[in-house]
């Protein structure tokens, strides 16, 4: 009963946008009624222009997913299309060198490319470069390993699809032809990009729409694919010939770099790129258990048509002519340079009748509004029309696809002939909106800028009106006349029409109101390209004897472009999101074995290595990656929808349904008796009229028994659609925090991820702190009460709102949270007690709210014998006074010497585990008031030992993480020297950092600030000393920064494995921070100890 879509971040240009696909759903029955009008099953088409824009709702694990990136793919093609037997991506060197080891040497192929500045050079003792035309030959029945940075950080992203196929200009029929031959499955084009998948690339781009240019010219009937936004987009924007093609792909980042290689194959890749099916049979089809590409042979069939390439397309013009009653042009009566916009109202849809508001929601045409698509289309197919726009809607899509057919055109996707949105009220009548948004409708009809129902406003309606106008004007030519469609709704018609002849807010609403716009109308605009001149005839039904009304207006420059709903794109490197890099092993979000004849179900294998925790701060940051089918996710939503369920079942509600508007709230209404629901929820935290109850907690604390709630709120609810696709989904707060964590204990084997999601403000727009509050509690609790605290690897996100907790005192810890937006604004409201309800710690120790397959969340009395006690969310109750002195103990857990581990987050070894054991002896005998530390387990876990020895809590760090060696991590000194000639000495130089990792500068800044905050904060609370556990990196960075040591002197510092590192601060108000350091020892390990703290002569590192 879903009959809304989600819209994520989309903006104008092709040139500078990041695009989130508008996922679209619907109801079952309609759907399967516009299937059936149609006379076919609609398949979803969508593209991601970077992996990083893919989302849950793009569902992989049941779609074709075909991936794109220019060289990489394009390498694939050419070593399988030369008689490869299997192609495989690593992301860094020592992957693939780690994975050669296992092959005999003369079986493989080892493939990378060195890219300094403008230069490219294969490996240094690699076969060949990343050219596809060095593999064109001397790869026959050879496995060929190929380090790419943008295709294998990609198949992170879409490996667990149904099919993950590869995609390149040389099989582009192939592509069509699987594409063709497995009509169930939904299509999900994923573009590389470059940068590690961080940037766009045209020629990924630029292919892409070459692929789904072929893609709707084969198909039977194109109106059967559903594009995405980002897919019409593309499409919008096509090259209208081969050769402007071609340009366009010369221009893309990788193009333009291989232009300007002096000489080698690489000079040859983007004509090699270009050439069109050379491989059209191959398809590289990956092969999960082998973690390769192997290749499909394409043989099917299915006749595969190449617009640009084909002249076999049908002509624009043709001999249809139209009904008669509406006046049109002809070829005797043209006006010279006129462009006609001929604006066309969809088809009736399915559940029209109920004139509900159907905004942005999604209904398919019904049978009588595909026959009035075929009148409108019938009556255009004599007018000259070069180019056709539509709403991304079905009832338009559905009626482009039939008035773009005859004139051999494909319908360009444009989103601003999207009906207006009406937010909250979307699917509702107005007597509903009146009945549920009391004053809300009288207010938008009288404030031309209301938008607190969460939709558009009449101003904003207008200047999309403006801007889509001007851009279709460009249309015009100065020697002949031109007509453009454009397939729109009745509100944005209204909009086009008020705007050109200046009506009123009140004359709008009774043009779209009143009913005098019939489905399938179509309104004529003649814009002369001489003038702002604008004639109008007003919109009629082709063929109902009507005469079309005459009107004029001005066309009014565009002031500004809308900025709509339009969200910041994510980046998939963004603060929140880049976890202890996947780029250089592992996935952190799915833990995967990339040796070979590794299965597919590694993740489960190596879960005993650790469970990620993450916490996702909005539910529209998820992603991929966060490998949501195998995780436990804990929604929450403090203030209130969390804590008002658990509250409900805590008291005996039945059952519960989360829903994400008022509309399916009255659908499920009626697969109930009434008198055994109850109607709950709030808008903007107001009571909804004709609900049995609001979003309080404390109305639940009566007359819940034995009843199934249906829910409804702005944030809480609309947030469960992101997560039910994963393997188990709770609701947690602060009222259960005992029932999350022992869940969590009690079932971590069972998944690879556990993900705390917090539902954010703002419909799920802003992040909120009090939902990240509560997550950190939940944190702390589990990492406490597991066995092992270093089996949880954190990510940064995790870590960094740990730290919010661990700043927070438990004497001002009430204070805090009233401070926090959230909660401010409730108690303005008057509803203070609401606040102190939902941050009262475990009233409801018990109760977990568990998502079960129908939908419903059911109430699970937690009693597992585990015993949580829930830490207290602070470190210290009693008001102290700073210290002068602080004594700081460093412990480094790193093994100097050997590979460069960096961010890669393994367990700490036995060997280091001796060396710390008898380093803590020494620290036994010193007063710890605290133990700071670095993220990563490794670290963690040597924590976890200062803390149970000393009795010192723990904090967090992120800053104190190791260093990001970026394309070395995993290699030694000497084989990044073998294979990075001269990159270590120019790292050392300062701010550079072509490795894709940190730069020095930004490496020894980032570690110093960090540890003079922990000393700083440490001093504040009165403790006199203090541990940091951290990396080899960290202890050089501190040493170097105190003593104002050059990068060659940070290089040549060996910190010991398991080795502690003293400083004293002495605070001094006339001095500045740096100067209070002075260095008492440094890398010390338990042999250079006479006794206590008294340091043999000459031991450790001398300094």
């Amino acid at each position: 009963f879903d009959f809304f879509f989600y819209t994520m971040a989309t903006t104008a240009t092709l040139g500078g946008y990041r695009s989130r696909p508008r996922m679209e759903r619907q109801d079952s029955n309609a759907s399967s009624s516009a299937s059936r009008a149609v006379g076919d099953v609609i398949r979803r088409v969508s593209v991601a222009l970077l992996p990083g824009d893919l989302t849950p709702d793009h569902n992989l694990s049941a779609a074709l997913v075909v991936l794109i990136q220019h060289r990489s793919t394009a390498t694939a093609v050419t070593a399988l299309g030369s008689g490869a037997n299997a192609v495989r991506f690593f992301g860094t060197v020592h992957q693939l060198t780690s994975a050669a080891d296992a092959y005999v040497r003369e079986s493989v192929v080892l493939s990378g490319e060195l890219r300094r500045g403008s230069l490219l050079t294969p490996f240094p003792s690699f076969d060949k470069g990343l050219s596809p035309v060095e593999h064109s030959e001397g790869v026959n029945r050879k496995t060929v390993l190929i380090r790419t940075k943008n295709g294998s950080r990609a198949m992170f992203w879409v490996r667990d699809a149904s099919i993950v196929a590869l995609a390149s200009l040389q099989n582009a029929t192939a592509v069509v032809r699987l594409a063709m031959e497995n009509p169930s499955l939904p299509i999900v084009f994923v573009c590389g990009g470059v940068n590690w998948c961080d940037g766009r690339a045209l020629e990924d781009e630029i292919i892409c729409t070459y692929l789904l240019q072929c893609l709707t010219a084969s198909v039977g009937d194109p109106a059967l694919l559903l594009l995405d936004d980002t897919a019409r987009m593309l499409l919008s924007d096509a090259p209208p010939s081969w050769p402007m093609l071609k340009r366009r792909f010369e221009l893309g980042p990788t193009s333009t770099l291989l232009a300007a290689v002096a000489s080698g194959p690489s000079r040859g890749d983007s004509a090699h790129c270009l050439q069109v099916d050379s491989f059209c049979n191959v398809l590289p089809v990956y092969l999960p258990s082998l973690d390769a590409f192997v290749s499909c042979p394409m043989d099917f069939g299915h006749q595969v048509r190449h617009p640009l390439l084909d002249s076999s397309l049908p002509s624009r013009q043709n001999s249809f002519t139209g009904p008669k009653g509406m006046s049109r042009s002809s070829s005797s009566s043209q006006v010279r340079g006129r462009l006609r916009v001929l604006i066309v109202r969809h088809g009736e849809y399915v559940g029209m009748k109920n004139r509900a508001m159907a905004g942005i929601t999604n209904p398919g045409l019904s049978e009588r509004g595909v026959e009035q698509a075929k009148v409108a289309a019938d009556w255009m197919s004599v007018e000259p029309v070069v180019a056709v726009f539509s709403s991304p809607l079905l009832r338009c899509t559905s009626v482009a696809e039939l008035v773009a057919r005859p004139h051999g055109l494909v319908p360009q996707i444009d989103t601003e002939l999207c009906a207006i949105d009406r937010g909250d009220w979307s699917g509702l009548t107005v007597d509903d909106v009146r009945a549920h948004f009391p004053g809300q409708w009288e207010a938008w009809c009288t404030d031309r800028t209301y938008t607190d129902h969460g939709g558009e406003s009449f101003d904003q309606a207008l200047t999309r009106a403006r801007a889509l106008l001007h851009r279709v004007r460009k249309h015009a030519t100065p020697d002949r006349e031109v007509s453009v469609v454009l397939v729109t709704h009745l509100t944005r018609m209204a909009s086009i029409i008020a705007q050109v002849t200046g009506q009123t807010q009140e004359e709008w609403l009774q043009q779209s109101r009143g009913g005098s716009v019939s489905c399938g109308s179509i309104l004529v605009l003649e814009l002369s390209p001489e003038s702002d001149h604008v004639t109008v005839q007003l919109p009629s039904v082709p063929g109902d004897g009507q005469r079309p009304l005459q009107a004029t207006g001005v066309l009014v420059p565009p002031r500004t472009e809308v900025a709509g709903s339009h969200e910041k794109p994510m980046s998939s490197k963004s603060p929140w999101f880049r976890r202890h890099d996947d780029r250089y092993g592992p996935s952190t979000m799915a833990t995967w074995s990339m040796q070979p004849g590794a299965s597919g179900d590694a993740a489960a294998q190596a879960g005993a290595e650790g469970r990620v925790i993450s916490v996702v701060p909005l539910p529209k940051l998820l992603q991929p990656q966060h490998n949501l089918r195998n995780s436990l996710v804990v929604l929450i939503d403090v203030l209130r929808t969390t804590s008002t369920v658990i509250t409900a079942m805590g008291e005996g509600l039945h059952a519960a349904e989360l829903l994400p508007n008022i509309l399916a709230v009255k659908h499920a209404e009626t697969r109930y008796d009434r008198g055994n629901i109850i109607l709950g929820g709030e808008q903007q935290r107001a009571f909804i009229p004709g609900f049995d109850k609001d979003n309080s907690p404390r109305s639940y604390l009566e007359g819940s028994a034995g009843k199934t709630g249906l829910f409804v709120t702005t944030n809480g609810t609309r947030a469960v659609s992101w997560v039910r696709g994963s393997k188990l989904l709770v609701l947690g707060s602060f009222l259960n925090i005992e029932a999350v964590v022992k869940t969590i204990l009690f079932h971590m084997n069972a998944v690879s991820t556990i993900l705390l999601v917090c539902s954010g403000t703002d419909r799920g727009q802003t992040r909120s702190a009090d939902d990240e509050l509560c997550a950190a509690a939940i944190l702390r609790s589990l990492i406490e009460q597991a066995q092992s605290p270093a089996s949880f690897i954190l990510d940064d996100t995790a870590a960094a709102v740990l730290r919010s907790l661990q700043a927070t005192r438990r004497d001002t810890f009430p204070k805090h949270f009233q401070q926090l937006p959230a909660a401010m604004a409730l108690a303005e409201l008057g509803l203070q007690a609401d606040i102190d309800f939902c941050i009262d710690i475990n009233r409801y120790a018990s109760v977990l709210p568990v998502m079960t397959a129908t939908g419903h969340f059911v109430p699970l009395l937690v009693h597992f014998a585990a015993t949580v006690v829930v830490p207290p969310p602070v470190l210290s109750c009693a008001d102290t006074e700073p210290v002068d002195t602080v004594a700081v103990y460093v412990i480094s857990t790193d093994r100097a010497g050997t590979q460069l581990t960096g961010r890669v987050d393994p367990r700490i070894s036995d060997a280091a585990r001796a060396d710390i054991s008898g380093v803590l002896e020494i620290l036994s005998s010193e007063s710890v008031g605290i133990v700071a530390t670095s993220p990563l387990r490794r670290a963690r876990e040597v924590a976890q030992l200062v803390a149970a020895e000393s009795g010192a809590s723990i904090e967090i760090y992120n800053g104190l993480s190791a260093v990001d060696y970026g394309e070395w991590t995993g290699l030694t000194p000497e084989q990044v020297d073998t294979f990075f000639p001269g990159d270590q000495a120019t790292w050392l130089a300062g701010s550079w950092a072509e490795h894709d990792g940190e730069s020095w500068n930004a490496l020894v800044e980032r570690q110093w600030g960090t540890f003079a905050q922990v000393v700083l904060s440490v001093r504040a609370r009165g403790d006199r000393s203090a541990v940091v556990v951290t990396h080899q990196s960290t202890v050089r960075s501190i040493l170097t920064s105190v003593r104002g040591w050059s990068q060659k002197d940070w290089s040549g510092l060996d910190i010991p494995q398991g080795s502690v590192t003293c400083l004293r601060y002495q605070h001094a108000e006339d001095r500045k921070t740096l100067e209070c350091f002075t260095v008492e020892f440094v890398g010390l390990k338990r042999v250079d100890f006479q006794e206590s703290f008294v340091p043999r002569p000459g031991a450790g590192v001398q300094v």
